[in-house]
């Protein structure tokens, strides 16, 4: 219990912090920027996104069998050269479209991808890295140091009107390529003085040797998280064409406001303990999923308590435009704490297990997908949200229910599952 909280108590600090952030700067940016530009802002990013998180080859979570403080530059030269044949593949695009009567959707700027993919890849890569290194306090401080530098960026750039804006279609996207990327020199700096100096020896060697080393764990991770990804990342471009920017502006501040759970409890868990969940005795595998099962579900009703006290409270002083995700606030919460809790309960999926798990959320990526297509074809497009976050609130309790029964768990599971819902529901009906 303790090894297991130790890390992530550091990694929470940090977290919540960063999240706070990105949670005013929703405020802040809507004072500047319009939900369509926020919505150009969630496509364009959620695709390079994607693109990093293949870039990546999901090295970021197998740090722990390697010799980092030696294989550091190594490793960092794996996204870098990946990113640059994705570039190569998003510039042939750009091309073909160019001569081609066929265009690209006007939301999408393959320019701003191109620019983004590397600094995303490579910051999430380098924060690994420095959890890997048990430079846990600098951790705390890096998550929230990256969303303020992103925010002052982006308030710079909203006042500015040159040609550089052009290319990057909005100050918002522009702020948010800033920002990583001097964040990432920052880093840079930071981490040369941690791992071995740079050398160029065998550096082609080290690179194919780390790729060998690490072969079944890039499997493993590919078909766990790739389908979640595409269906996360891809999103905002779907809902785009069903119901125009606008939407994927109102789908961003939902998912920047309910996603804290997922990405600041389970996050933290799994980076900063990757090893402890490698765990092959079942009764101490159990026990760590218990913990983490707690965990999450005394974050889940923190969350709930927050979001609906700020709703309650401060809803005359809220922007215009945020007021607009309240009507589908109940059920995004709903499916956030259902992913949260399968999430937990899914820490131990064995290498037999990945191929069912990777079925589910492509399945779930095919539900979602085809039933807004098939609301927009019934002219029903403005409960396109409410069916996203309601089809995916049974997919994941299902997931939650398979979990916990396969894993013994469910005498924990259920509990949480009430308790979630009671409080999920008391605050909605007082508020």
């Amino acid at each position: 219990m303790r090894n297991l909280l130790l890390a992530p108590s550091y990694l929470l600090i940090g977290s919540v912090a960063a999240a706070l952030i990105n949670f005013i700067a929703i405020f802040i940016n809507l004072s500047f920027y319009s939900l369509e530009e926020l919505g150009v802002f969630a496509i364009n990013v959620s695709i390079a996104s994607f693109l990093s998180v293949l870039s990546l080859l999901r090295i970021d979570i197998a740090l722990t069998k390697l010799n980092l403080k030696k294989n550091f530059w190594a490793l960092s030269l794996v996204p870098i050269i990946s990113s640059c044949l994705f570039m190569l593949l998003i510039l042939s695009i750009y091309l073909l479209f160019s001569y081609s009567e066929y265009k690209l959707p006007e939301q999408i700027s393959l320019i701003s991808i191109v620019f983004l993919v590397i600094p995303i890849a490579l910051n999430q890569l380098f924060l690994s890295s420095i959890i890997r290194l048990n430079q846990l306090k600098f951790s705390a401080l890096a998550k929230p140091m990256l969303a303020a530098m992103i925010l002052i960026f982006q308030i710079l750039f909203s006042f500015s009107n040159n040609k550089i804006l052009e290319i990057f279609s909005n100050g918002m996207i522009l702020g948010f390529f800033i920002g990583n990327t001097l964040f990432l020199i920052f880093l840079i700096f930071y981490l040369r003085n941690q791992v071995d100096k740079f050398s160029s020896k065998n550096l082609i060697h080290k690179i194919k040797k780390i790729l060998n080393k690490l072969k079944k764990i890039i499997v493993h991770s590919f078909l766990t998280t790739l389908p979640n990804q595409v269906s996360i990342s891809f999103m905002p471009l779907i809902l785009s064409f069903v119901g125009g920017t606008t939407l994927s502006g109102v789908f961003l501040i939902l998912e920047r406001t309910i996603s804290a759970p997922n990405t600041l409890v389970s996050d933290a868990l799994w980076k900063s303990n990757h090893y402890l969940f490698e765990e092959k005795n079942p009764k101490i595998a159990i026990s760590k999923i218990k913990t983490a099962t707690i965990i999450m579900l005394a974050f889940l009703v923190s969350f709930i308590c927050f979001i609906y006290c700020v709703k309650f409270f401060l809803l005359n002083l809220l922007p215009e435009d945020f007021l607009l995700i309240v009507p589908f606030l109940f059920f995004a919460i709903l499916s956030s704490g259902f992913q949260g809790l399968s999430k937990v309960n899914s820490y131990f999926i064995h290498f037999d297990k990945v191929l069912l798990n990777s079925f589910f959320e492509s399945f779930l990526f095919l539900l979602r997908t085809g039933g807004i297509f098939i609301l927009f074809a019934l002219s029903f497009e403005d409960y396109s949200l409410k069916y996203f976050y309601l089809s995916s609130s049974i997919c994941y309790l299902a997931l939650l229910s398979y979990w916990s029964q396969n894993l013994r768990n469910l005498k924990l599971v259920f509990p949480s599952f009430l308790i979630f819902i009671f409080t999920l529901v008391f605050f909605e009906m007082v508020t």
